[in-house]
């Protein structure tokens, strides 16, 4: 009997481990799993060429950053966004960076060491320069082509993009470098083309840049930060040139032949714009003028060095902050615009054919909560909000007990008030009926004194 007993106990032990780990089990796949939210956006009409590329046309041309905070708008496009990727990634920015490549071998490497040797033969990279000119020709036809169909499609205001501005510069230069080697121009007059086309080059890989999540905000901080800086600089340039106009009419005092600012107005320009940027180089100063100069000098410095790059420095960090703010929104705003531009590349009706909904699948989130950082401005704000509510909190309390206080204490004083008066009255009272008695009493009196002369007056 014991030993069947040992035996229930042993089962109920197991039985009751193997009901934890279970139940362990299904603890952890619960905290694994999460709660979602299942959206269908019936916007058809979206999934049309014409009326899908106008909308998305609108949005990259509109100007309050705020709509992309609209949930239906930015489920569009992001939904958009996923179709038109796939082809940018094949017919823009793969083509982009062979392109790139091979342009920067021919004109870094392949013709540096051709024109060093003096020969075009095979050991001295002259048929690798050949094969990459060769090469580069379908590259530079392509792009143009691409060029040619944006222009059809945009109209005039292909021209307002700075970055199509870019593209037709590149493709112009290019060509005129592939002309140029081809007919042996000289190299003096050749370097700065090759110097400039291959700027624009990388310039261009900055376009790049915005069709990745990541870096697409980063860009549009960059170009706000460029536009919010133009009159700064307009202002920064033009007391710079007011130095260096100073230093070089101070400079003509001196005796020797090349003045210490340069013997023309560009380099007295440049020696300013370096002592702005913080070339302290007085070696020149000499006994004419020293301390002259040395008061300028100064003077140059605090305000260009000190004080303007200090104001520099705090008007890109309030841009930073009104740009990070709306990132997620300046994010859509970019890819609005790429899809804007490159909308030829893409086929709505074909892609997507009888499509009608959108499905929307997000997890579900707490209110207010929210996954990226949106700059110190919004975190300050949110703080500051959340202060200032609290102190409204306690001041309509305060004013609420205040109130209350100053109602029992107006009622206490009204009580005491009418209990005196109601004194006062009755005292009055009182007073008025012991006057009026005196009154008659006397009135009574003097008639009566008035009545006995009368009878003795007529006895006589």
């Amino acid at each position: 009997m014991s030993s069947d007993s040992e035996e229930d106990d042993v089962k109920h032990i197991l039985k009751k481990k193997q009901t934890m780990i279970e139940e362990k089990k299904l603890e952890s796949q619960f905290k694994r799993q999460r709660r979602l939210e299942i959206k269908a956006i019936e916007f058809d009409w979206i999934f049309d060429d014409k009326r899908g590329a106008k909308f998305i046309k609108t949005l990259s041309t509109w100007n309050c950053i705020d709509v992309f905070s609209v949930h239906i708008i930015k489920w569009i496009i992001l939904f958009s966004w996923q179709n038109f990727k796939k082809f940018i990634m094949m017919y823009l920015f793969v083509p982009y960076v062979a392109y790139f490549l091979l342009f920067i071998l021919y004109t870094t490497y392949f013709h540096k060491k051709m024109i060093e040797s003096g020969s075009d033969s095979w050991e001295h990279f002259g048929i690798a320069n050949s094969l990459s000119m060769i090469f580069l020709i379908p590259f530079i036809w392509y792009f143009t082509y691409l060029e040619i169909r944006q222009i059809m499609f945009l109209k005039y205001t292909y021209f307002l993009s700075i970055w199509n501005l870019v593209d037709v510069l590149s493709i112009f230069l290019n060509l005129l470098i592939l002309l140029f080697d081809l007919i042996n121009v000289t190299e003096s007059t050749l370097i700065p083309i090759l110097a400039c086309a291959v700027l624009l080059m990388w310039l261009k890989l900055f376009y790049f840049g915005r069709i990745f999540l990541s870096t697409a905000s980063v860009i549009k901080m960059i170009i706000a930060i460029s536009s919010d800086m133009k009159y700064f600089l307009l202002i920064l340039m033009l007391t710079i040139a007011g130095f260096g106009n100073w230093f070089m009419i101070l400079a003509r005092n001196y005796d020797t032949k090349e003045m210490f600012t340069g013997n023309n107005y560009w380099r007295s320009f440049l020696y300013s714009y370096r002592q702005a940027l913080g070339d302290f180089n007085t070696d020149a100063f000499s006994d004419t003028d020293e301390y002259y100069l040395y008061a300028i000098w100064v003077l140059n410095t605090m305000v260009t060095l000190i004080i303007f790059l200090n104001l520099l420095i705090a008007i890109m960090g309030d841009t930073f902050d009104r740009v990070q703010e709306a990132s997620e929104n300046n994010m859509l705003k970019e890819l609005a615009c790429i899809m804007a531009e490159n909308e030829m590349l893409f086929n709505r009706s074909q892609i997507f054919g009888n499509a009608q909904y959108i499905i929307v699948i997000e997890e579900e989130k707490a209110d207010g909560t929210k996954e990226n950082w949106e700059g110190k401005l919004l975190f300050l704000k949110s703080i500051m909000d959340k202060n200032v509510a609290k102190q409204k909190k306690l001041i309509d309390e305060l004013m609420r007990n205040m109130g209350n206080q100053i109602s029992k204490n107006v009622d206490t004083m009204a009580k005491s008030i009418e209990a005196n008066v109601n004194k006062g009255y009755l005292e009055c009272i009182v007073a008025t009926k012991n006057a009026k008695s005196e009154i008659d009493g006397r009135y009574s009196l003097t008639s009566l004194t008035q009545y006995l002369e009368l009878e003795l007056l007529m006895q006589k």
